[in-house]
């Protein structure tokens, strides 16, 4: 937490610190990666080290977020990981056991096609 000279309102003249600007971000991106968090936070760690403290206030910040630039970067380092994960041969794995289980004849594609079946063939 950052403290702020002004007199004010608290949310005016406090802000966030960096640990929970990079926890903020930590949540909003977990669900969209397919990698090991630990990369995740040493991504976050890259861009938003400790010694950052320009977030503004917590009514700033819960208004107008990160700066854009940081975010595209943080963005870019994420895609970046993303396609060396699936250049590995874990992504490689990965990909080879859903396209060969949901292809026309694979047993996902089986199992949803009977699924869809007695759902159509129900009467509502």
């Amino acid at each position: 937490m950052t403290t702020n000279i002004y007199p004010g309102p608290r949310y005016e003249c406090v802000g966030p610190d960096a640990e929970e600007v990079r926890k903020d971000h930590f949540r909003i991106h977990i669900n969209t990666i397919n990698f090991k968090p630990y990369k995740l936070t040493k991504i976050l760690l890259k861009h938003i080290p400790d010694t950052m403290d320009n977030f503004g206030s917590y009514r700033g910040y819960a208004s107008f977020g990160l700066d854009n630039d940081i975010i595209k970067k943080i963005d870019y380092d994420i895609i970046l990981e993303t396609e060396i994960f699936k250049n590995t041969t874990v992504g490689k794995i990965q990909k080879w056991y859903f396209e060969s289980k949901y292809r026309p004849g694979g047993i996902g594609y089986k199992t949803t096609e009977e699924h869809f079946a007695k759902i159509v063939g129900k009467k509502i």
